[in-house]
C-alpha cells in the first residue's frame, strides 16, 4: 500500500512546560510502519520526527504494539515568540493533519514584552522631560546672561558718569530696578512650554509700564488657553530683562543680531505651539482671542492672520495691506472699504500677527536679509501667497495700538530699501 493511501490515526496531546510537542500517530492499515510527522507553527513547518516512542496508554488502548508516540522540541524562535502561536502536527507523507492543534503561548514572555513596552514609553517620557528641562535651563541661562549684561551696562554707565564728574548716586541701581519692578507689578502666570498648543511671542521694548500692560491684557485669555510665553528683548536699554521676574514660566532671549528677522526666527524655532502669535509692546489685545485664533485657523489653507488694529481713539489704523506695483497700501479708515468683514489681503501689520507654524517651517522661516519688521513680514506674506496659503484679515481679532513714534532717517532708509525688494519676490499663485 502506498504512503499516500495510508490514513494516520492519533492526535497532538499537549505541549509540555519544556516546550516539547507530545502526541501519537499510527497507520491502522500498516501497524508495523512508523509515521513520519511534521510540526507546524501558524502553518509553517518548524520541525519533525518519527512517531516510534513506546506509549503504554496507547498500547493499553489496543493500538498495535503501542510504539507510536512522538516528542518533538519547539525551536527557540517559537519558544521566544511574544504572541500566541497555533501548533499543529501532520503526516509528512500524506499531509493529513492530526486532531487537536494547540494554541501555544508564553505568558512570561507576553508579560515581559508588555513590561518592555511600558519601559520604552517611560524612557520616551523621561527623554521628553529631560529635553524640556534642558530647554528651560538654556532659557534660564539666557535670562541670567541678559541680567548680567544689564549689570555690566550699569557699571558701564557708572564709569561714564564718574568720568564726566557726575555723582554715582544720580544713577538708578540694579537693586533699585529689581525692587521697583517686583513691588510695582503683580506676577503674571503662563503655562510651561511643553504643554502649550499656542505660543505667544512677545517683542519687548520701551517702557516697563507699556510692556507690562501688553502682557497683562493677554493673561486672562491666553493663560486660560494654556499658551506659552516667549520674550524677545530688543536690547534697546529698556527694563525688558526684568520681565521674567514678573511672568512665570516665560522663556527669555535677546535679539541676537541687528536684523529683526533673526530674532523672530529664533522665537519661532523655540516655540512649541502650532499657532505662533507675535505681539509687540505696547499693543494690547482685546478679549477673547484664543478661541478666535483656533476658529480662524480652522481652514487649513490659512497661513497668516492679520488682526484689526485700532488707535487709542477707536479709529481703524490697519486692516491688512495690499501690494500694488511693488508698494504696500495699508487698508485703514481712510480707504472707504468694508473693514468689518473678513477678507484676503497681501500682508499683515507688523505690530501683531499670527502665523501657522507649519507654514513658517515650510517656507524656511522669515527672510533674514530684510532690515525692518514691515519689510520682513510683507516679504514673508508674499511668499506665503505664492506657495498657495492665504493671508486672512480677521476683524474680530482686535488690537489697540497707541500712537507710534515717527521713523528716524536711518529707519526710513531701511524701510525704503526693504520696500524696493518686495517687487523682486515671487508673485502669488492667484490674485483671488
Amino acid at each position: 500500500m502506498s504512503d499516500m493511501n495510508l490514513a494516520p490515526v492519533g492526535q497532538l496531546d499537549l505541549i509540555n512546560d519544556e516546550g516539547w510537542v507530545v502526541g501519537w500517530a499510527w497507520y491502522p492499515q500498516a501497524p508495523e510502519r512508523r509515521v513520519a510527522v511534521e510540526v507546524l507553527a501558524d502553518g509553517e513547518v518548524i520541525g519533525g520526527g518519527i512517531a516510534d516512542i513506546r506509549r503504554e496508554d496507547v498500547a493499553a488502548a489496543g493500538f498495535g504494539d503501542g510504539c507510536y508516540g512522538f516528542s518533538i522540541a519547539l525551536p527557540y524562535r517559537v519558544l521566544s515568540h511574544p504572541r500566541p502561536v497555533i501548533i499543529s502536527v501532520r503526516d509528512q507523507a500524506s499531509g493529513a493533519a492530526l486532531p487537536k492543534p494547540v494554541v501555544f503561548s508564553q505568558p512570561a514572555l507576553q508579560d515581559a514584552n508588555a513590561s518592555l513596552q511600558l519601559l520604552d514609553k517611560d524612557v520616551r517620557l523621561l527623554a521628553a522631560e529631560l529635553a524640556r528641562r534642558q530647554a528651560q535651563e538654556a532659557a534660564d541661562a539666557s535670562a541670567t546672561a541678559a541680567l548680567f549684561s544689564t549689570v555690566a551696562d550699569f557699571f558701564s554707565q557708572l564709569a561714564d558718569a564718574t568720568l564726566a564728574g557726575a555723582s554715582p548716586r544720580s544713577l538708578r541701581t540694579l537693586r533699585h530696578a529689581v525692587q521697583e519692578t517686583t513691588t510695582a507689578y503683580q506676577p503674571l502666570d503662563f503655562m510651561p512650554a511643553p504643554q502649550s498648543a499656542l505660543s505667544l511671542c512677545f517683542m519687548a521694548g520701551g517702557e516697563m509700564a507699556e510692556m507690562y500692560g501688553s502682557l497683562a491684557a493677554l493673561v486672562p485669555d491666553f493663560a486660560k488657553a494654556r499658551a506659552e510665553l516667549l520674550i524677545l528683548d530688543a536690547h534697546d536699554g529698556s527694563d525688558a530683562p526684568l520681565l521674567p521676574l514678573l511672568a512665570a514660566n516665560a522663556r527669555y532671549m535677546r535679539q541676537p543680531a541687528d536684523r529683526p528677522a533673526v530674532g523672530f526666527n529664533r522665537l519661532a524655532g523655540a516655540a512649541h505651539g502650532e499657532i505662533l502669535c507675535f505681539v509687540s509692546a505696547p499693543a494690547k489685545l482685546s478679549q477673547p482671542w484664543a478661541a478666535l485664533l483656533a476658529t480662524s485657523f480652522a481652514e487649513a489653507a490659512v497661513g497668516v492672520l492679520a488682526p484689526r488694529v485700532m488707535s487709542g481713539d477707536g479709529v481703524v489704523e490697519h486692516a491688512g495691506a495690499m501690494l500694488k506695483a511693488g508698494e504696500l497700501s495699508v487698508r485703514d479708515a481712510r480707504v472707504g472699504e468694508d473693514l468689518m468683514s473678513a477678507a484676503l489681503v497681501d500682508a499683515a501689520g507688523p505690530w501683531v500677527f499670527m502665523v501657522r507654524r507649519a507654514c513658517w517651517e515650510r517656507l524656511g522661516g522669515f527672510d533674514e536679509t530684510f532690515e525692518t519688521v514691515p519689510g520682513m513680514l510683507a516679504g514673508f506674506c508674499q511668499r506665503v501667497r505664492a506657495t498657495g496659503w492665504k493671508v486672512l484679515y480677521q476683524p474680530a481679532l482686535e488690537v489697540t495700538l497707541p500712537a507710534m513714534p515717527p521713523l528716524d532717517a536711518d529707519e526710513l532708509a531701511k524701510a525704503s530699501a526693504d520696500a524696493a525688494r518686495l517687487g523682486e519676490l515671487p508673485r502669488a499663485v492667484s490674485e483671488g
